[in-house]
């Protein structure tokens, strides 16, 4: 697995090193990463400044193992650890650490999103949705960010997310919701507020629909 740290690589996968016929061909920038299957041949390139994470993994988390697309979104986190591990690796050798960043590492793999198709269009209003979960944009407002007509715009995202972009923003609503209310103590109405809901009562509707339990069930767990 390559996960870009600082600066774009460009990189091919070839099913036939002869024939030089890329099964991929793919420029991947910071908040994406690639799968390289074992025995697949590769190659790429990149400028001097670039920094990038290689791992070595034996297995692929559950999540990614049915994936047919190579291409993951990395979202903040992930990134966030991928920066830290290059920084330990770095600075000490120290196999107990390096044994748990490798647990922590594979489960937050298994919550990244596999990409269908690479598209920078897309890739922009993901990074969007994130950065302000407690505003719910229009679709106008996402496909000018992407550049696209609206129509063109919902297709390309359902194409490279795999599902709309309102259920997307609801899922990353939810994913901080559970993440607030467990290791924080932030009150309800507040994490409310910070992932769009203005109205408690409707948060905790739709947090005990997504996740089955409510939301004070979740923090007292």
């Amino acid at each position: 697995m390559v996960v870009p740290l600082q600066g774009k690589i460009t990189l091919d996968l070839l099913t036939d090193t002869a024939a030089g016929t890329p099964l991929l061909e793919a420029q991947l920038g910071v908040r994406q990463a690639v799968l390289i299957q074992k025995g697949l041949t590769h190659r790429f390139s990149s400028h001097e400044n670039a920094r990038f994470l290689v791992a070595d993994l034996p297995d692929l988390p559950k999540p990614l193992s049915a994936e047919t697309s190579p291409l993951l979104s990395v979202n903040e986190h992930f990134l966030e650890f991928c920066l830290f591990t290059e920084n330990q690796l770095n600075s000490q050798f120290d196999p107990v650490i390096e044994a748990s960043m490798a647990a922590i590492f594979i489960r937050l793999l298994a919550q990244q999103t596999a990409y269908n198709l690479t598209d920078k269009r897309i890739e922009r209003v993901l990074m969007a949705l994130e950065t302000d979960l407690s505003h719910t944009p229009e679709l106008k407002e996402l496909a000018a960010i992407a550049c696209l007509s609206l129509s063109q715009f919902k297709q390309r995202f359902r194409e490279v997310t795999g599902v709309a972009p309102l259920q997307y923003l609801l899922q990353l609503r939810m994913k901080k919701a559970r993440a607030l209310l467990s290791h924080s103590d932030t009150p309800i109405a507040l994490i409310a507020q910070q992932v769009g809901y203005n109205d408690a009562s409707a948060f905790s509707r739709r947090f005990l629909s997504y996740w089955g339990q409510s939301p004070k069930a979740c923090r007292s767990s």
